[in-house]
């Protein structure tokens, strides 16, 4: 029996990997700073392989088990490889993109689970009903948030892949934009050429590395009318006829799309007429052929629409009926910390989310903002990672003006990968001198405790509260809904 290692057992990500191996039939052991701490003596000669994920490096205090396990020739792998193995044999299907991964992901494993495949799903967030990070499944379909740090993507050989955005992010992995694309034009060529790419409007960067791709393109997206009924798919003025390279079809190009794109897809889906409520929303999605299929879900905000439509288009060129994945998508569960509703304060209501990117807020913000059209956003936000923040100062700054009242926390320095930087102090106050560009409605605070001391008085049954990083900024809100309604 296989004996694996895992050095942050007790870490979201290796956690699930751990329950996954264990259902796999590996013995599987480990070590946190959480637990018992790491110790070279913890690394013995009956470990078959060592598993580490990203975050440990040379001066990580699991380093030490690492230096072990080299020494007595234990091989050591990275988390995203021991992922990659396990997709080996499974109708496999790997979720990537800058923005939407997790909850694609989550959404495309709950609406398989109704639709009785029973699949293995391993995500980067919390899921309630499946217990953690991780479903362990017996159907032989196999579900994967796909992350491009660290190049991890190129560990994942999948048959099918969805790509639901690209933009700059992670600026320690990719210096450059050029290398962020090359890195997913190499991880386009190890996919599979039977299955399907599922491909976002919003991944227009990828035009210039499709050619890499052997397998069948869908592209998705909004169509021009996603906000009211309108004229149908195709029929607007700037839309043309493209020939398909791959077949004899028809295509009608929705401006204003990238012509590489549209020309590799082999059918091109959209979700329009989005009508958002305090309950969730409805849409239609508009098909190749024109026919156009309603949803209603209880996922709010467009963001949710198009991951939706990425999901069904995929699920039905796999096969699955479509009036079943309808009905499968009235009522589905995101994974924790994606616009998740935590409770009240003084009346008002209290969100929690885990967007870390310009792009992620703007969409929360906006979603809120249409749920609940009357009332005073409120916003809590601490940046992740003193070099994305820099870079994208101004980006940072446009997006959080969006909220009524902004309150800013310092940056959270990564340790290993913010090397060189300005304090997160002196970076807070030069997002909160971007922000004041625009509206002078932001405040700073020092420690989460401070930030509640300051809403407490500030909030009333007029106002939504939310707080936002891929931080502990959640501790504010649960906090806070921990005292009750009041």
């Amino acid at each position: 029996m296989a004996y694996d290692y895992l050095v942050g057992i007790a870490g979201v990500s290796m956690s699930g990997l751990a329950k996954l191996l264990r259902a796999r039939g590996h013995k599987v052991g480990g070590s946190d700073l959480a637990i018992s701490g790491h110790r070279a003596e913890n690394i013995t000669p009956d470990i078959t392989r060592l598993i580490v994920s990203s975050a440990i490096q040379p001066d990580s205090p699991g380093y030490v088990e690492v230096e072990a396990a080299e020494k007595l020739g234990i091989p050591v792998i990275k988390r995203s490889q021991a992922i990659g193995e396990l997709l080996a044999g499974q109708e496999s299907i790997a979720v990537a993109g800058t923005h939407g991964k997790t909850s694609t992901t989550t959404i495309l494993g709950e609406l398989l689970e109704k639709l009785g495949a029973d699949p293995t799903v391993l995500v980067g967030g919390e899921v309630l009903s499946w217990g953690g990070t991780v479903r362990v499944g017996s159907g032989n379909v196999m579900v994967i948030e796909a992350c491009e740090y660290d190049r991890q993507i190129l560990d994942f050989e999948a048959r099918h892949a969805i790509v639901t955005s690209l933009e700059p992010d992670h600026f320690d992995t990719y210096p450059t934009e050029a290398e962020l694309i090359a890195t997913f034009g190499q991880w386009l060529a190890k996919l599979s050429p039977d299955g399907y790419l599922v491909l976002s409007e919003t991944a227009q960067r990828l035009s210039s590395v499709l050619g890499q791709y052997r397998g069948t393109i869908i592209g998705y997206g909004a169509s021009s009318n996603r906000h009211s009924e309108g004229e149908p798919f195709g029929s607007h003025e700037e839309s043309r006829d493209v020939g398909s390279p791959q077949t004899n079809e028809i295509h009608r190009r929705p401006a204003p799309l990238n012509d590489e794109i549209m020309n590799r897809s082999k059918l091109w889906v959209q979700y329009a007429d989005v009508i958002q409520s305090a309950k969730g929303q409805k849409f239609s999605i508009v098909w190749q052929s024109g026919d156009k299929t309603e949803v209603e879900t209880n996922l709010s905000g467009e963001h949710q629409a198009a991951n939706l439509t990425a999901a069904m288009a995929l699920l039905k060129a796999l096969g699955y009926p479509l009036t079943e994945i309808v009905a499968a998508s009235r009522q589905l569960q995101l994974a924790k910390r994606r616009m998740e509703e935590v409770g009240e304060y003084g009346g008002a209501l209290i969100f929690d989310d885990y967007g870390h990117h310009p792009t992620e807020i703007t969409v929360t913000l906006k979603a809120l903002k249409e749920r609940f059209p009357d009332k005073r956003l409120i916003l809590v936000f601490q940046s992740h990672q003193i070099s994305r923040t820099k870079e994208l100062l101004p980006e940072f700054a446009q997006a959080l003006s969006a909220a009524d009242q902004i309150y800013l926390l310092p940056v959270y320095k990564v340790p290993g990968r913010d090397l060189d930087s300005p304090t997160p102090e002196a970076l807070q106050q030069e997002l909160a001198e971007q922000i004041k560009i625009t509206t002078e409605n932001v405040q700073t605070a020092e420690r989460y405790e401070e930030c509640i001391r300051l809403l407490k008085p500030a909030l009333s049954p007029d106002d939504v509260l939310i707080t936002m990083g891929a931080t502990n900024v959640y501790k504010v809100a649960e906090t806070l809904a921990g005292g009750g309604k009041q």
